[in-house]
């Protein structure tokens, strides 16, 4: 079972000789408790994950950018229903980027890849980050090897990001610079046709239809 819990350092035993320990949560509470408590209960987290921490305000704050409604809880861990989408982006990041038990850490954290120490507190991210513009908007890097920090991180749709994957390969045609998809539609192909078309052939006898010449001599 995953835990968001990071042990720090032994804390001195109870008067039983019952070991303690000092654990720190992802969204930085730090907890003594008992070594043998945390393995067989296996407290997964402060509680800043339950949605019972979620506080619904009474009355909907008004609309501001940068938002100046005051996200208070204890150890800024529960938020206002109207930063729920921001506040766990911000527990994914840092949960992708510290926690080497998470099953992201290895195409972030084991890349090297660091959360900005001023977005430690939630309310400093929201303030440089602001409201995600919509649902279906999300956090995304503009530099895939960067860090995530205000000047590398934007809100972003699917389609977007998806032109941003370090896993992306790029085609230079007509002075524009694309990937596979922009290219195929450009050229009215189908994604998958054109990929098997360029491991025989160049962009620019796809491009010119001059490939279909050569495919009928090599049939005759």
């Amino acid at each position: 079972m995953e835990t968001y819990w990071e042990f720090i350092e032994y804390a001195p035993s109870d008067k039983n000789g019952n070991k303690k320990a000092v654990y720190r949560c992802v969204c930085g509470k730090m907890k003594v408790m008992y070594v043998y408590a945390f393995k067989i209960k296996r407290i997964n987290h402060c509680g800043c994950l339950r949605p019972s921490k979620i506080k619904v305000p009474k009355r909907k704050p008004k609309a501001i950018q940068p938002p100046k409604t005051k996200v208070r809880d204890r150890h800024n861990c529960g938020v206002k229903s109207e930063y729920k989408k921001e506040y766990y982006s911000w527990v994914g990041i840092r949960a992708r980027c510290n926690n080497p038990k998470n099953r992201e850490y290895k195409h972030y954290g084991g890349r090297g890849i660091r959360v900005c120490e001023r977005w430690d507190h939630f309310i400093n991210f929201l303030q440089d980050m602001g409201k995600a513009p919509s649902p279906q908007h999300s956090l995304d890097r503009k530099e895939n090897d960067g860090n995530y920090e205000p000047s590398n991180c934007r809100w972003a749709t699917m389609p977007e990001q998806s032109r941003n994957r370090r896993t992306n390969r790029w085609f230079d045609y007509n002075g524009e610079r694309l990937i596979l998809k922009d290219l195929a539609a450009k050229l009215n192909r189908n994604p998958n046709s054109l990929w098997k078309l360029l491991k025989k052939y160049t962009l620019e006898q796809i491009a010119n239809k001059t490939y279909l010449n050569q495919a009928r001599r090599i049939d005759k």
